[in-house]
């Protein structure tokens, strides 16, 4: 893979697909190697990359961005699992109340590591600033 662009460079389609591709792997975006996080499942940041030393924090209310981000996948995906079920008659409303409940509940668990590498990848990709 090739290295990332620095300050002052144009960015490209490849560029933004790298980033896409930090995110999703929970990897660094400035040396793509470094883990975001300590374990495989653990919801603890490094505070900086264990390979580059890029510090993923960038000051108070940094992480804003990315808890935008889970809310409104989160509520997407509940909306995804509880509207079928709320327009089907069949189906018991308590079911449906159940359902979900229970991915408002699941779903920002499951997308918080996520949320915080898309957010820390976007964020790098236009500031790529150290």
């Amino acid at each position: 893979m090739a290295a990332p662009r620095r300050e002052g460079g144009p960015t490209t389609f490849l560029d933004a697909l790298a980033a896409l591709k930090c995110a999703l792997l929970l990897r660094c975006p400035a040396c793509r190697r470094g883990a975001l996080f300590v374990g495989p499942i653990s919801l603890t940041m490094h505070r900086q990359c264990p390979v580059c030393r890029l510090t993923f924090d960038r000051g108070d209310g940094y992480y804003t961005g990315a808890l935008a981000l889970n809310i409104v996948a989160t509520e997407i995906i509940a909306l995804a699992f509880w509207l079928p079920l709320a327009l089907d008659r069949t189906t018991p409303i308590a079911l449906a109340y159940a359902a979900g409940a229970a991915a408002s509940v699941v779903a920002p668990i499951l997308g918080f590591r996520h949320s915080r590498s898309l957010w820390i990848s976007l964020d790098r990709f236009i500031n790529p600033v150290r």
